[in-house]
């Protein structure tokens, strides 16, 4: 299933999809939800699509493949701050690539 017809799925199927996938909890999808809600990501379709997006970031990120579950608040806030960061940096990237000097 592509991430465009993942993210347009109701809220049950979504969330199971995150769970099946990446062992999510419901309370963690909510803190996640929530973060890039405040964040100002206001579009429900953009931030599934930030969330699919966090938690692939993540899991490439543990090799040991740790469950995020375990993660305490402060953990996870640092990390998925640390996601924005890399986003914004890639997708400058991106847009130098495409400009013409």
């Amino acid at each position: 299933m592509s991430t465009e017809e993942v993210v347009q799925l109701p809220d049950f199927a979504f969330v199971h999809h995150c769970h099946k996938t990446y062992r999510v909890t419901n309370e963690l999808y909510r803190c996640i939800d929530q973060f890039f809600s405040t964040y100002g990501i206001e579009n429900r379709t953009e931030r599934r699509k930030h969330l699919l997006s966090f938690l692939e970031y993540s899991s490439i990120k543990q090799p040991e493949n740790k469950e995020l579950i375990n993660w305490g608040g402060k953990r996870l806030k640092s990390e998925m701050e640390s996601y924005l960061e890399d986003s914004f940096v890639v997708l400058y990237m991106r847009e130098k690539a495409g400009s013409p000097n």
